[in-house]
Formats: structure tokens, sequence, C-alpha cells
């Protein structure tokens, strides 16, 4: 089985504010995605890793949405927002 490839990929990342999913974030970004959005309930966590991103990989390769996953309604406005960012998210 080959790796997917991430390179010009636009991905949605939950949980990605610290730890592993901060980790999943930046490899992308470094792998070459075109657009990196992450969601987390940590809203300072999140601005500060988006600012720290933004200076490294540019303003426009990555955006920290506010959301709790297990409410339905925030996940589906986040998703939302990606898609109005860039017309789509690539599955896996």
């Amino acid at each position: 089985m080959a790796a997917y490839e991430v390179k010009d990929k636009v991905v949605l990342v939950t949980g990605g504010a610290a730890g592993v999913g901060a980790l999943t974030v930046k490899k992308f970004l470094e792998e070459g995605a075109k657009y990196v959005a992450f969601v987390d309930v940590s809203k300072e966590a999140g601005v500060a890793l988006e600012a720290e991103l933004k200076k490294k990989f540019g303003a426009d390769k990555v955006k920290f949405i506010e959301c709790d996953v297990t409410d339905e309604e925030q996940l589906f406005n986040a998703y939302g927002t990606v898609v109005d960012d860039n017309g789509h998210v690539d599955g896996g």
C-alpha cells in the first residue's frame, strides 16, 4: 500500500491544538499540505499554535477554529468554514 500524499491537499485535523494533534498539523504543513485547518476546544493553545505556524508557513496555509467536536453543530460549522475557504476538504 502506498503512503498517502498530503502535498497540495486541504486537511482538517480534530484535537489539533496540542499533543499528537499539534504534531500532526505541523507534519502536514512540513509535507506540503496546501491548507491545514485544525479544531480544538482549547482556544489559548489553538491561537498560539496558529500564530506560530502562520509565521513559519504563511498566513494562508493554516487556520485554527475553536470547536467542541462532540457538538455536531460546531463541527459541521467548522467543516463548512474550511469548505467555504477552499471549496473542499480532501479525503483519505
